[in-house]
């Protein structure tokens, strides 16, 4: 069974890749191979590692529970005609309340790949976003718990990739939150 699945990787990877040389990526292909990436989460969950406790970690925009608009910017808590369907989309369908996702955000700094080239700039979230409170606070660190009873529904905050995006409550697209002030650029090491 891992030998069959490992082999339709390989397959779904350079099909991928054949297409990402041809031309940039558009939300259809990115939900292919977030489609591929949530086949895989199943498997190993329901089969391989069945009845056991897992953490996953992923780049935002795909552990969201939320579509992602073509442009790449938006946020839609439902699905749009040409929205990008993400892992977190997927997996929320079949696992329900029994899957917590976390995202990661910050009120200002910088991001950057830790193997190399240009660090871009994060600016200051703008005011009233929950990184904005958060700053206000005076904290360096912070976890916010979206599943906290009695919590205040939290409209705008800079997810997935710190831009300020407007949804009916944070809270239908990450379970929690790491709060990070001042963001430095990913470094090797």
């Amino acid at each position: 069974g891992f030998m069959d699945h490992a082999i339709e990787n390989m397959r779904a990877d350079a099909a991928m890749r054949f297409d990402a040389a041809r031309a940039p990526t558009d939300a259809a292909r990115e939900s292919r191979r977030d489609a591929a990436n949530a086949a895989n989460l199943r498997w190993l969950l329901d089969v391989k590692y069945a009845g056991r406790k897992a953490v996953i970690w992923a780049h935002d925009a795909h552990v969201m529970n939320a579509y992602y608009a073509p442009d790449f910017h938006a946020v839609h808590l439902d699905g749009q005609p040409g929205d990008m369907k993400t892992t977190g989309a997927f997996l929320a369908e079949r696992y329900g309340n029994s899957l917590y996702t976390i995202g990661v955000t910050a009120f200002t700094g910088e991001e950057g790949f830790a193997v190399g080239g240009p660090a871009t700039p994060i600016a200051p979230a703008p005011d009233g976003s929950l990184e904005a409170r958060l700053h206000g606070l005076g904290l360096s660190n912070a976890f916010v718990n979206l599943r906290a009873p009695g919590r205040p529904a939290i409209a705008t905050a800079r997810i997935p990739k710190f831009e300020a995006n407007t949804v009916a409550d944070i809270g239908r697209i990450y379970d929690g939150v790491f709060f990070i002030d001042r963001m430095p650029r990913a470094t090797r090491g």
